[in-house]
């Protein structure tokens, strides 16, 4: 694994590199342009000028495929510009994690916010400044929907977390796949809205044509023979009229039936390419953890063939968007009925595994997420979990070495080892101001949800068995609701009771317990949730300035754990360490706080507290 100094090498010249071969395209593409536009006039100019002589007449035409081949080439090299640029801004967002920039990253998954949930709005899980924001590389509506629920619901069992692992290390070693992978999907995710209409579609079960109707398929061929024949004798001419109008009437009777059907591959033109390109992609990566083999295994073999065969029939539905071209088309071939004929044909023969093909993209995206994570952080280390089985009570429980916030920047974030967090003990985190027990809270939420989803963690170790985490963190007043800030926070720990589950172990993280209501009922309230927490099947984390809650210590003995932070003030200021010290905060800076805003201390309101 590279360093960061590497990395930020590596992602400077890749950006470079592309910034250069972009540069050097649209110079290409312009020589071309020029060249289009001089063989087009070449060639109408030569028709016209040499008119008299035909061997130059048809020299002249012969420019016109000289500029048709250059249209393409245009169109090929605009493709190639648009995939350097792709490209560079991959690279650029690498260099923007590296450099701790990330924070103005367009997608920030804001639409999975939820909150409601049992800790993503809590813990930033989605939205400004949040990890999906940070790790996602996940393009497709189907790959960025499953980083979420990885992300909010985590892995299911040690076997599934074990396989993405294995995934996320392979991918990670395969950065040029990985990058171009990415390019490929980048647009999957405007246009593919339609994806549930059309499982629903590939799922229905579709009449087969009628004997009739299957004899229709080929009414086309007689009428364009007879119209050839025209030319053989006039009687023919009759002929083509009334099969022309026979195929007219036949339009018309199935003409909604046959455009309802086609309407669920409205705009998936071109759609269906690049989920085709997506497929092939996969298909040429080999692979030997057993999640990406199975992703991209012989139920999917040749996936990548039979979608672009599925797109090349939808190809003709866009031919509804000019009625003239549409009517006629249809009246001439049936063009409708030709159409609805295959795309039946086609679902009966593949339809079943579509599902499987957008889920085989979007489990290589999701490994991809966690790969791109794993390589740009190789400091990182992917957690250890500990089964019920292989441990006693307190060994299933949360140890790290090194822990630190992964949304900080490496330069400015303090780890610190914690361990023995077991099951059924409470540990109160207490300290000043800004001294660090919030985020350490959040560090705590954060890299379980990064370590349930399968992911490497902000530590040099972690061992921690399968934790279902709950935050209440964050609580807000609503207007609308008549909710306060203090019953908003009840109905957060509410929730926490009412999502307790015997069958799974608890990491329950509270930061400043009953925060909005008088210090009697502060105590008497957290006592109360502490007490009940110890009984059940959980771990907790709680953060307080009310430091009569820490002589509990006294009380639950081994079960309750005293941790705090600390400041220095002096002559120079406020300075904190953010680092844990066992035991009691035995200091407060918030009059010095106050000082420092502007607020005056006055010495009566000091002796009036002190008396």
């Amino acid at each position: 694994m590279q360093n960061k100094t590497e990395l930020t090498e590596l992602f400077s010249q890749k950006l470079a590199n592309y910034q250069q071969q972009r540069v050097k395209l649209r110079s290409i593409a312009t020589r071309v342009s020029g060249l289009r536009i001089l063989s087009f006039a070449l060639a109408v100019g030569g028709m016209f000028y040499f008119s008299d002589h035909s061997i130059l007449v048809y020299a002249s035409a012969s420019l016109l495929l000289v500029f048709i081949g250059l249209v393409f080439k245009s169109a090929s090299l605009k493709r190639e510009i648009e995939e350097c640029r792709l490209f560079e801004g991959i690279n650029q967002k690498s260099l923007d994690r590296q450099n701790g920039k990330w924070q103005d990253f367009e997608d920030d998954g804001r639409e999975f916010i939820d909150n409601d949930h049992r800790y993503s709005s809590d813990l930033d899980v989605f939205g400004d400044n949040s990890l999906f924001q940070y790790m996602n590389v996940a393009r497709s509506v189907s790959g960025r929907a499953r980083l979420a629920d990885g992300l909010k619901e985590g892995l299911a069992g040690a076997e599934a977390l074990t396989l993405h692992q294995q995934a996320a290390k392979e991918l990670a070693s395969k950065l040029d796949w990985r990058q171009r992978f990415e390019v490929i999907c980048e647009s999957l995710g405007a246009k593919n809205e339609n994806l549930n209409t059309l499982y629903a579609w590939a799922k229905q079960d579709s009449q087969d044509f009628t004997m009739w109707q299957k004899s229709m398929l080929f009414l086309p061929l007689i009428t364009i023979g007879s119209f050839v024949l025209i030319f053989v004798a006039k009687v023919f001419a009759y002929i083509t009229m009334w099969l022309l109008l026979l195929q007219g009437l036949v339009f018309l009777l199935h003409m909604k039936k046959y455009i309802d059907e086609i309407s669920v591959f409205e705009d998936q033109h071109g759609n269906l390419k690049r989920y085709a390109n997506a497929l092939m992609h996969i298909e040429h990566c080999e692979v030997t953890s057993e999640l990406l083999k199975s992703a991209a295994g012989d139920d999917n073999l040749g996936a990548s063939k039979y979608v672009e065969k599925l797109n090349n029939v939808v190809a003709f539905c866009d031919i509804k968007y000019s009625p003239l071209v549409y009517a006629a088309f249809n009246i001439i071939f049936l063009a409708d009925m030709q159409l609805v004929y295959r795309l039946r044909h086609w679902q009966k023969q593949h339809g079943h595994a579509i599902e499987s093909w957008v889920d085989a993209i979007a489990t290589f995206e999701y490994a991809a997420c966690i790969a791109q994570l794993h390589y740009e952080n190789p400091q990182w280390c992917f957690p250890k979990f500990i089964e019920k089985h292989q441990a006693t009570t307190a060994q299933q429980s949360f140890n790290a070495k090194g822990l630190a916030h992964p949304l900080i920047t490496e330069e400015q974030r303090v780890a610190n080892d914690l361990s023995a967090l077991a099951v059924g003990s409470v540990t109160l985190v207490t300290g000043s101001n800004m001294s660090g027990k919030s985020t350490l809270l959040r560090t705590i939420g954060v890299n379980v949800v990064l370590a349930n989803a399968g992911g490497p963690v902000c530590a040099r170790a972690l061992n921690l068995g399968h934790l279902r985490l709950f935050a209440a963190m964050r609580s807000i007043d609503s207007l609308g609701d008549n909710v306060s800030t203090f019953f908003n926070e009840l109905n957060k720990i509410k929730r926490v009771f009412d999502d307790l589950d015997a069958n799974a172990t608890q990491l329950i993280l509270i930061d400043e317990i009953f925060s909005g209501t008088n210090s009697k009922d502060r105590y008497v309230g957290a006592v109360s949730v502490i007490d009940a927490l110890m009984k059940a099947n959980a771990i907790a984390v709680i953060s307080t300035h009310d430091l009569a809650i820490s002589e509990l210590e006294s009380t639950y003995s081994e079960s309750f754990r005293n941790i705090h932070f600390s400041d220095t003030i002096d002559k120079n200021g406020m300075s904190f360490d953010y680092s844990i010290k066992e035991g009691v905060a035995s200091s407060t800076n918030a009059l010095h706080l106050m000082r420092l805003v502007g607020i005056e201390i006055t010495d009566a309101a000091l002796a009036q507290f002190e008396n």
